[in-house]
Parts: structure tokens; sequence; C-alpha cells
């Protein structure tokens, strides 16, 4: 349980909204990336970590942890932009999957990526749970995230050329949000799903669990960029 002395700095943060409680957990949904990026600075200086919940869809509340701060990116939910004329968008990792694609394909606006009509899991939910060499992974083209020491990190663009050096998007594909709090996501689209080499369903795409990142080589990358696991 995060202690009331945190609760109270953590509002303070969130400006006296945007957060309940629920049973022994304490959430916080912020609006913006700046104010994740402040709690993550917070989470730092006063010793408390950080899980990152989407929509609330796999919350565990059975799953109570001491001194920590759930953070969820529900609000986080926008459609920052639209480019019909190259087949980009950029949204908010808050934004539900189903809710997206439902309206973009009356656009005839597609990804290769099949979601059930009910479908409850966020944008940011499937990012970090999509198996890195799935179909669809090579069509997530940037993303913005907040370190382990709350720095912004914008990566990525829509023209290959001006990409150099690790491919950042790629690397925080399945990372169940160890690595950082994705914030915002560009993705590749097709005018019709004709064009789709292969189209898989998300059910099939996504890990189930944090097995896949749990080896030796990874678990030294979480220690080196996350030092003061921050993030949990």
């Amino acid at each position: 349980m995060l202690s009331k002395k945190n609760q109270v700095k953590i509002i303070a943060v969130l400006e006296h909204k945007n957060y309940k409680s629920f049973q022994d957990n304490f959430i916080a949904y912020p609006t913006d990336t700046k104010t994740v990026s402040s709690l993550v600075k917070l989470a730092n200086k006063f010793n408390f970590n950080i899980a990152t919940v989407g929509s609330g869809s796999t919350f565990n509340s059975s799953a109570n942890f001491d001194n920590i701060l759930y953070l969820s990116t529900a609000k986080l939910n926008n459609i920052i932009e639209i480019d019909m004329q190259n087949l980009f968008i950029n949204v908010g990792t808050g934004m539900i999957w189903s809710n997206l694609f439902n309206d973009l394909n009356e656009k005839s606006m597609f990804f290769p990526l099949l979601h059930e009509k009910d479908c409850g899991r966020t944008l940011g939910g499937i990012f970090s749970t999509l198996k890195p060499f799935s179909s669809a992974a090579t069509y997530f083209k940037g993303i913005e995230f907040v370190s382990p020491t709350g720095e912004i990190i914008n990566y990525g663009c829509k023209t290959l050329k001006n990409v150099a050096g690790y491919d950042l998007s790629q690397f925080m594909l399945g990372s169940f949000g160890k690595f950082g709090i994705i914030t915002s996501v560009l993705m590749k689209l097709f005018p019709t799903e004709k064009t789709f080499f292969t189209c898989d369903t998300i059910f099939d795409s996504c890990l189930s669990d944090t097995s896949s990142i749990e080896s030796a080589l990874l678990s030294r990358i979480k220690k080196n960029i996350d030092p003061s696991k921050v993030f949990v």
C-alpha cells in the first residue's frame, strides 16, 4: 500500500484531481506526458514504485504491493495527428484499440492486427505486450515514452531516412512497461486490407506473461536503465 505521505505528494502533482483509491491500491490518471514525467521523478525522489495499467482490462485487484503507485494511461487517449495523405496516425496509448479502429476502418484506414468487437484493451496495453517479431510489429514507426528517470523521449518519424541507430520502437515492444511508460505511438496505416501481407489477431500476436523479457540479458538491461527499480 502506498504511504499516505506519498499519496499527498502525488495528489499535489495531479492538482487534486484524476486519482482514486481502489481497495488498498492508489491509482493516478495523468492527462499529459509532462504529468507522467513529474510522477516518475517523484517516485525516484521519494522511493516508491510505479506499475502502468491501461483501461484496467487486465488489472488484477488482488495483486497488492507495498509502496506502489498504479499509473493508468486511460486519459492519454487523444488522437494527436492523422495524416490522411501518407496514412500515418499518432495516438495516445490510453486509446481503446477497438474504438480507434472501428472508426478508422470506416474511413478506409486499416492496420494489420485484428481486434475483437468487445476488446477493451488499450493501444499501449497491446503495444507493450506485442511479440517483437509479430507481423504487425514493423508498422509501429515511433514512440514517445517516459524513462525511469522521468525524461521524456521521442523516437521515430514518418520518413525512414531520418531514423538511425537502435530502433527504440522495436525495443519497447513486448516490454510490459518495464523499461518506460509509453505515452503515444506513431503507426503506419493502409488504405485497404488487401495490402496486408499477413494479418494476425491480437490474441495470437500478444504475449500473455513477462517470461520473454526475464532472460539474463534483458534483466541486465533493465538493471542498467532502471537501477532504482522504479517500474515494476
